[in-house]
């Protein structure tokens, strides 16, 4: 797959997955809950401070290893889908949190809601802030009225790819030797050349260029796509050909032809 299409069926796809699961947790939930309360608003109270709290009291349980609290939040029935794809449900999230201890610190910005009978759809993005690094998620909760309270019932998160990408100054001799053209699996090719002090790739000679970003010794990303490329050398230093490791941390590996 070209670098292109790479990272345009990404973005699709994220947007896809993001939709199914909405519609998937919306319909899953309206089986649960009877004809006669999905047709009436919840009476409880619905508003994006006591949506912000419940969705701190879930992190701050799970930064603190608390199982125990992080269970009284949810239904039993809850399911948790991880920023990696991995689904876990309520009795699998046990060990999950225990191990889970953070010393991060969290924010929740740009929370919106809706309400549908007894369900409620949060989204919001969450900064986490360590000694490492900041990051940003983009999380989807399902909430249920459940006596006096919101259960969560559904809960999906997936890291935002930050878009801006710091480049590290690299000679231009360096990225010529870059330059060629490599054979992907199943037959795919990248063309690779130098265009104004950056390396460029694509997959035909007629398509748009893909400007490649370096970010370390034979390392280089794409803007806001992350994967990654690793450019491997024989003993001699020449390069051979690349490694790339996709977003889903597959590695594809591409051998120059020339």
């Amino acid at each position: 797959m070209s670098r292109a299409r790479h990272s345009k069926v990404q973005s699709c796809e994220n947007r896809f997955s993001w939709t199914v699961m909405a519609f998937v947790s919306l319909g899953a939930c309206s089986v649960m809950a009877s004809p006669v309360a999905a047709a009436q608003p919840s009476p409880l109270p619905a508003s994006s401070q006591v949506f912000e709290k419940l969705i701190l009291d879930r992190i701050q349980a799970f930064g603190r290893g608390d199982a125990r609290s992080y269970a009284e939040l949810v239904d039993p029935d809850f399911v948790h889908i991880s920023d990696m794809g991995g689904r876990r449900t309520a009795k699998q999230l046990e060990p999950y949190i225990v191990s889970g201890k953070s010393s991060a610190k969290f924010a929740v910005r740009d929370l919106s809601f809706k309400i549908h009978g007894q369900l409620a759809v949060v989204d919001c993005e969450i900064v986490a802030t360590d000694a490492l690094a900041t990051q940003r998620m983009r999380e989807m909760d399902v909430f249920e009225a459940q006596g006096s309270r919101w259960v969560y019932i559904s809960h999906a998160e997936t890291i935002v790819q930050e878009s801006a990408v710091t480049a590290l100054p690299a000679d231009p001799q360096i990225l010529q030797q870059y330059v060629g053209r490599y054979l992907q699996p199943g037959g795919g090719t990248d063309l690779l050349a130098v265009s104004k002090g950056q390396l460029m790739g694509r997959d035909s000679p007629e398509a748009e260029p893909t400007p490649l970003v370096r970010i370390a010794a034979d390392t280089f990303v794409m803007e806001g796509d992350p994967s990654v490329t690793i450019f491997e050398r024989d003993a001699r230093g020449i390069v051979q050909g690349y490694a790339l490791r996709l977003g889903n941390g597959q590695v594809i590996r591409a051998k120059k032809t020339q």
